[in-house]
């Protein structure tokens, strides 16, 4: 008996600057496909001396003076978990999910990044997934290819940001399938033979496998999954649901 979701993921976000200053500077158009972001994990924010502090120095080591870059808030929205009946999962307060703000890199301590303009959004840094991305900056440019992103992993990813002073020139695509939040993970069970036909209609399980195969594992969303309730047909915020009982499917992530 298997129980899981199809491999697809949902399209998530993308940022497009585009500021018109006609004759500002001459250029050749250039041409983009691919991934062109990078990505870095943040472990604080403090908007009262505007830095972001980074958990990869890998990435703040690739950052440079005046770099243009986007702070986002992935996740981090609180939800009803303590009734398991059709109210499991909503949301409570979003705590800042889905907030998010450009600026200049002014100077770099190590992993801790000043930003020259002042940060307006608060960002929950104990208990959200907040993301650094550098964002390339072009005077025309087209997409010729595909234009991409890395696929979200539970820390960073999932977003494509460019800024274009004059013209964007769309002659490929621009595809973030399978780069958002995570669907409900397969899980295949070898300890049953698949005879097991039970009622289970809770919204919320620790676990999908036991003696009566009771639920999928839900899809991510804005809401961090919580501990003990990653299981069963309730979803979590704008994730979906994992399916209950015989022969139920997992959930999608959600956009």
């Amino acid at each position: 008996m298997k129980k899981g979701s199809s491999t697809s993921r949902n399209p998530v976000l993308l940022f497009v600057l585009l500021c018109c200053f006609p004759n500002a500077f001459l250029a050749q158009t250039t041409a983009i496909s691919g991934t062109v972001n990078t990505y870095g994990a943040v472990s604080f924010v403090d908007t009262t001396a505007n830095t972001v502090t980074l958990t990869d120095p890998s990435f703040a080591a690739s950052l440079g003076l005046n770099d243009l870059v986007l702070i986002y808030q992935t996740q981090g929205a609180t939800i009803q978990t303590g009734a398991n009946n059709a109210s499991f999962g909503t949301i409570t307060s979003l705590n800042g999910a889905g907030s998010y703000e450009f600026g200049r890199v002014c100077s770099i301590d190590g992993s801790d990044i000043s930003i020259d303009n002042k940060l307006v959004n608060t960002y929950y840094s104990s208990a959200a997934s907040i993301q650094m991305v550098k964002v390339p900056e072009y005077s025309d440019a087209e997409v010729t290819g595909t234009l991409s992103a890395d696929a979200w992993d539970g820390d960073k990813g999932g977003i494509i940001a460019l800024s274009v002073l004059d013209t964007l020139t769309i002659t490929g695509q621009i595809n973030v399938s399978e780069a958002g939040f995570r669907g409900g993970e397969a899980i295949e069970n070898t300890s049953s033979n698949c005879s097991a036909f039970v009622s289970a209609d809770e919204y919320a399980y620790a676990s999908a496998i036991g003696a009566q195969l009771i639920g999928a594992k839900k899809g991510e969303g804005i809401a961090v999954f919580t501990g003990g309730q990653e299981y069963g047909r309730g979803a979590q915020a704008n994730g979906g649901g994992g399916g209950n009982g015989h022969n139920s499917g997992g959930a999608g992530g959600g956009n």
